[in-house]
């Protein structure tokens, strides 16, 4: 495998596109409804840039389809009504919760390849250390697209397409809901006239210890304490946005280890 192309120009495509021209690889194009932004991303890794499907030629050896979720399957049925020759070569898609026989019968030789992380362009990611799941719809496309996983990540595994849903599930839990866990805290922080970053040491530490041990067995905190006195206040203290929230998680937590809950 030599030469790789984009269909999509977002967070995801460019992390990709960066990581196989940093292993050597020849990004051969980048395709984005808008030339603009193709041409952004096409510009960094020397790529051509286009902006129709009937212009993604045949000339690479693996295909990354890294468009929104809802775009996938309207993306991979215009690329076979454009004719393209590129269908008999490799594709993969990138999303989580699409299962694999979203590709039309044309696709000779397709899969998934799902990075499990969170993407934004201007944030520096080290792609090795991201756990890439594979699934081929035969064995000689999971066989491929394993290698080329291989070649930007150290951790590849295989997930069917419910289990990449599962995967997709936890991903959000862990880290979407986890982020708007930490913008009300921001806003609670900023009311109160610090900044974020006085959370950073707790957040790390929080973190390796649910690594080490589990979440639920590192688990602290008033709710874990069954304390209905300290919460009450707490709530007694947030702003209408935010009290509902707060009432609501810490009632979970309260019921998972046996406490009355909150009123």
């Amino acid at each position: 495998m030599e030469r790789v192309s984009l269909i999509g120009a977002g967070n995801v495509a460019t992390h990709l596109a960066r990581a196989f021209a940093s292993a050597g690889y020849r990004i051969g194009q980048v395709y984005a409804p808008h030339i603009e932004s193709a041409a952004l991303l096409a510009g960094e890794v020397g790529a051509a840039s286009v902006d129709s499907l009937s212009g993604i030629d045949g000339e690479s050896d693996l295909y990354i389809v890294s468009v929104k979720d809802t775009a996938v399957a309207e993306t991979l049925e215009k690329v076979v009504s454009s004719g393209s020759g590129a269908v008999s070569k490799l594709w993969v898609h990138t999303a989580g919760s699409i299962p694999v026989d979203v590709f039309p019968q044309e696709f000779a030789h397709c899969g998934v390849l799902y990075p499990l992380q969170t993407f934004s362009k201007n944030v520096l990611v080290d792609m090795s250390q991201v756990p890439f799941f594979t699934e081929g719809r035969d064995e000689d496309s999971e066989a491929a697209i394993r290698r080329a996983a291989y070649v930007i990540s150290d951790h590849v595994y295989h997930a069917d397409s419910a289990g990449r849903r599962q995967l997709h599930i936890a991903g959000v839990l862990g880290c979407n809901m986890a982020m708007y866990m930490w913008a009300l805290a921001a806003d609670v922080l900023d009311r109160a006239g610090y900044g974020f970053e006085v959370l950073r040491p707790l957040l790390q530490a929080t973190l390796d210890k649910a690594c080490t041990s589990s979440p639920m067995a590192g688990m602290t905190g008033p709710a874990r304490r069954g304390d209905l006195a300290v919460l009450e206040a707490h709530i007694a203290d947030l702003p209408d946005n935010i009290a509902p929230v707060y009432r609501f998680v810490n009632n979970e937590i309260l019921r998972h280890f046996g406490y009355d809950e909150l009123k």
